[in-house]
Order: structure tokens, then C-alpha cells, then sequence
């Protein structure tokens, strides 16, 4: 309600301006473009609560959109979730790491070899 209620109030806004611009006879190209260029002024000082409440609705519609989830959604991320439970790796301070952190680890440590020997 508050998105409906804020695109009103500027297409009013238009509505008045353009039509002062009209009485005054600047013409209809002109009239509008003072009109569109006056009513996003105006909108943009004095509507703020309604521009924010606006701002809110829609943002809440989209959060609410993105975070349903299906129930296949569901099932397959409690399917990931028991498989790294199962197969949860513990690494031990000790240990090397495996994998692309294992080269970038050799990488580290022979550049803090070649240091020490400098």
C-alpha cells in the first residue's frame, strides 16, 4: 500500500505541475520536462517517509521471494548437510593441509626458508 500511495503522490505531482506548466504556456514538451524535473525535487524533500516506507515494502516482498525454499530445495540440502556430517575431515595444527592450500602453503614456507638463509 505505501508503494501505491507514494507513485501517487508524484504521478499527482506531475499531474499538478504540468498542468501550471500548461497555464502558464510554456508548452507541452517543456511543461513536462519542468514537471518531471520539479516533481522528483519535490518527492525527493519532502516525501522521505513515504519514499522509505516504499523502499521497505518492496524490499521486504523481495527478501520474502528469495528466502521459500521447495521441498526439493529442502530435501537436497539436508542430503548435503548429512553427507558432510558423515565426512567431516579434521585437521590436526601438526598436519599439512591437502590440496591447492597445501601448494600455497609449500610456497610460504620456501620463501621463509629462502629468507632465513639470506
Amino acid at each position: 500500500m505505501a508503494l501505491l500511495k507514494y507513485s501517487a503522490a508524484r504521478l499527482g505531482l506531475v499531474a499538478l505541475i504540468f498542468a501550471l506548466g500548461l497555464l502558464l504556456r510554456l508548452g507541452i514538451v517543456m511543461s513536462l520536462l519542468v514537471a518531471l524535473v520539479a516533481s522528483f525535487c519535490i518527492s525527493y524533500l519532502f516525501f522521505g517517509r513515504l519514499r522509505t516506507a516504499a523502499a521497505t515494502q518492496v524490499g521486504g516482498r523481495i527478501t520474502g521471494r528469495t528466502g521459500r525454499r521447495s521441498s526439493g530445495e529442502l530435501d537436497d540440502a539436508a542430503a548435503e548437510d548429512g553427507y558432510w556430517d558423515e565426512h567431516e575431515q579434521v585437521v590436526t595444527p601438526d598436519e599439512k593441509p591437502r590440496g591447492a592450500t597445501a601448494v600455497a602453503s609449500d610456497r610460504v614456507e620456501s620463501v621463509t626458508e629462502r629468507r632465513r638463509g639470506a
